[in-house]
């Protein structure tokens, strides 16, 4: 899921249910789901875009693959994180409907730095000290782990985007709702993240499952720092 402007061996598939395996062993375990983004304001369907993502665990990693088909091509990232949800490396591909690579970013990390490439030069960003890490959906994986039944909790983000930019996040748990969708209907979790800018807070929420794994069922606001407003609707799960 693109939240800014927006690797793999199979050794024993199992595709998601209700049932989550938490203690993985050698398994892997596939997600798979299909979303629908809706830009605010849009004035007809020309303008949506449909996002498959992909999630494989295995007992030491975790890989997710989304691909953001668009009217002029598509857009693939892929993000590798450890299970404990340490980021490792993401990559952005945009194609043209053709097929050609248009452009390709990349982001990774050491102990304390996040290197960003792109358009052939490589940006160095210093990492705060004891601030997680996220890049793109890597947020949502983590959002999985948060303490959801401690009351006032409050976890801070340090994001960065494939353009090089990175922000500051603050995340709580809003509650729960009911929210019906596509795909279904799901009992969620409501969670807010507040982007820390100089002057404007603008607020992103998302809706993910109260069982796990905690999967996203909708999202509202900004895919980034710096881009338009979507609603982004979970329409199918396992395809």
């Amino acid at each position: 899921m693109r939240l800014s402007n927006r690797l793999i061996i199979f050794l024993l598939p199992i595709f998601i249910s209700a049932n989550f395996i938490d203690n993985l062993s050698c398994k892997q375990i596939i997600e798979k789901y299909t979303y629908i983004e809706v830009p605010k304001n849009a004035v007809d369907n020309s303008q949506n875009e449909i996002v498959k993502m992909e999630l494989i665990h295995d007992a030491t990693n975790t890989i997710c693959t989304s691909v953001e088909t668009k009217n002029n091509g598509k857009e693939i990232i892929k993000i590798g994180m450890h299970r404990g949800g340490n980021f490792v490396s993401a990559s952005s591909e945009n194609i043209d409907s053709n097929g050609k690579l248009l452009k390709k970013e990349e982001i990774w990390r050491d102990n304390q730095n996040v290197f960003v490439s792109r358009k052939g030069k490589i940006k160095k960003i210093k990492m705060p000290a004891d601030i997680p890490l996220d890049v793109d959906a890597s947020l949502l994986i983590n959002m999985r782990m948060f303490p959801f039944e401690k009351k006032g909790i409050v976890l801070k983000v340090f994001m960065v985007d494939f353009s090089g930019s990175s922000i500051f996040l603050e995340i709580r748990n809003a509650g729960e709702e009911n929210i019906i969708v596509p795909g279904g209907g799901f009992l969620c979790y409501k969670m807010e993240a507040i982007i820390n800018l100089y002057i404007f807070h603008p607020k992103i929420t998302f809706w993910i499952t109260k069982n796990k794994p905690h999967f996203l069922v909708k999202h509202m606001g900004k895919k980034g720092p710096f881009t338009k407003s979507y609603t982004t609707s979970l329409v199918s799960i396992g395809k």
